[in-house]
């Protein structure tokens, strides 16, 4: 028998009516609070005193020592990973060595003829960067030029790496 029988004198039945049921339950709920007994409800909804099941013990040992995936993969693979990170970089960059100069020309210096000297512009950029992946410039020629005209000059300092 549980609480609910217990307190009025019979056993609970599967033919009981739900509302019959829930009568049962308050009246329970009101006598354990008038005796004023204390008791827990756990959050999977077990009462007890704070004493954990063994089910629920496990799942919390469980999530303690879950460890950390481990992914074994070949040279071949890392090397794929590598290049792919490699031209997700380039492809970025030469994005950006286009788009960045050319919205800054179009919005400050060329807002009524942008159309026309915006396509100028870019295949100005285009046939220098294949002048220098031809090697008739050299990086040294454009850092050069980059730090008389623009006044930018690259440093680059090694750091350590943890």
């Amino acid at each position: 028998m549980n609480a609910v029988a217990l307190v009025n004198g019979m056993s609970m039945t599967s033919g009981m009516k739900n509302g019959r049921v829930t009568i049962l339950l308050l009246i329970a709920m009101a006598v354990l609070l008038n005796t004023r007994t204390r008791v827990l409800i756990m959050k999977n909804g077990f009462k007890g005193r704070g004493k954990m099941g063994r089910a629920e013990l496990r799942r919390q040992k469980r999530a303690v020592e879950k460890k950390q995936k481990t992914f074994t993969l070949t040279q071949a693979q890392i090397d794929d990973l590598k290049s792919d990170a490699a031209n997700k970089a380039v492809n970025q960059a030469l994005a950006l060595l286009f788009t960045i100069p050319l919205e800054v020309l179009i919005t400050d210096y060329w807002p009524k003829t942008a159309h026309k000297r915006g396509k100028e512009f870019t295949e100005k950029l285009l046939a220098l960067y294949h002048k220098w992946e031809d090697g008739e410039v050299s990086m040294a020629d454009l850092k050069a030029d980059l730090w008389e005209y623009g006044g930018i000059m690259f440093q680059y300092a090694e750091t350590e790496q943890s």
